[in-house]
């Protein structure tokens, strides 16, 4: 997962929150970045602080 990618993710969550909503297409970049990570064997030290943090929860990121 590069720090690109966490940033982006952090922006659209930053945002979706901020709205109160999350819009498909929000979750369907959410969705294919986690994909990505998860195929390649690899979740960065901060995606996963994120997740066990509470952050990143599917009650959220699905509306």
């Amino acid at each position: 997962m590069t720090t690109q990618a966490n940033w982006l993710i952090n922006i659209w969550h930053t945002l979706a929150f901020t709205n109160g909503q999350m819009i498909t297409q929000a979750n369907w970049l959410i969705n294919i970045w986690h994909t990505l990570a998860f195929t390649k064997g690899q979740m960065t030290t901060q995606a996963n602080w994120l997740i066990t943090s509470g952050t990143l929860r599917p009650s959220q990121t699905v509306k």
